[in-house]
């Protein structure tokens, strides 16, 4: 795990996962950027910290069903959804998001 809880509600400023949630979306997210970086440096910087709870976010949204959606309204029950993406392809673009100008993605993903 890239980043702490603490991390997440300070620096990244992150409210969508709780405390007891953390972990496994954490771990989870920290799988996947492991899998599209080449190598993983130690001590993690804050913009692979930061990734990885932007990932973390979203993989939860998955879990939750809330994934693609742009907009919700209760009163007449109308959702509207964003382009589908695949899950990965999300994950990328977040990751990217913050590890862009870094030598931490591989240029062939």
């Amino acid at each position: 795990m890239f980043a702490d809880y603490a991390f997440y509600t300070s620096s990244y400023g992150g409210s969508v996962l709780s405390e007891a949630s953390f972990p496994s979306y954490a771990n989870r997210a920290t799988a996947y950027l492991d899998s599209i970086m080449p190598a993983v440096p130690d001590p993690a910087p804050d913009e692979l910290k930061m990734a990885m709870c932007a990932v973390a976010d979203e993989m939860l949204k998955d879990a939750a069903g809330q994934a693609g959606i742009q907009s919700e309204n209760t009163d007449g029950y109308s959702v509207t959804y964003v382009t589908p993406l695949s899950a990965k392809r999300r994950y990328y673009d977040l990751a990217a998001q913050f590890l862009a100008g870094t030598d931490l993605m591989g240029r062939w993903i």
